[in-house]
């Protein structure tokens, strides 16, 4: 749900190889669009922000490691779905993912991912953030498992 697309314009100003942005909603999507369009080049390290009307098929997903953010998933379906193409991606490909979940109120499916660990920010960046965003925010981490 990149919404008006300011969390991926924050992700453009870091080093990620690459940055997906979802939104299904089509006016949120045009004004998405039109934000990210229209942001200065200059304070993006990563140029190239791509805007999907759709989420994208586990095959789809980059092979690298990952950091999604989800902010009010609209719907225990939408979020379902994503859980399933999450698990597809992750074990057709095990890799260090990272998620973000800002005022889940499903979170009992993200927490029956078995890969899918809980963990704690430090105490001082979970003052930084619940200074910034009244909504209650969830970290989790994938456990990648050893090769034998």
């Amino acid at each position: 749900q990149a919404g008006h697309g300011r969390t991926v314009l924050l992700a453009a100003q870091r080093d990620f190889r690459s940055i997906i942005g979802i939104e299904d909603n089509k006016e949120l999507a045009e004004k998405a669009t039109m934000n990210i369009a229209q942001y200065p080049r200059t304070y993006m390290v990563q140029r190239e922000v791509q805007l999907l009307s759709h989420q994208l098929p586990p095959e789809q997903w980059p092979d690298t490691p990952l950091l999604i953010h989800i902010f009010q998933p609209g719907s225990q379906e939408w979020l379902q779905d994503f859980v399933e193409q999450l698990s597809a991606a992750f074990y057709g490909n095990p890799r260090q993912i990272y998620l973000v979940c800002i005022d889940n109120q499903y979170k009992q499916l993200i927490e029956k991912i078995p890969f899918m660990q809980p963990f704690t920010a430090p105490v001082g960046n979970i003052e930084k953030t619940s200074l910034l965003a009244p909504y209650e925010i969830d970290f989790y981490f994938s456990i990648i498992p050893h090769k034998t």
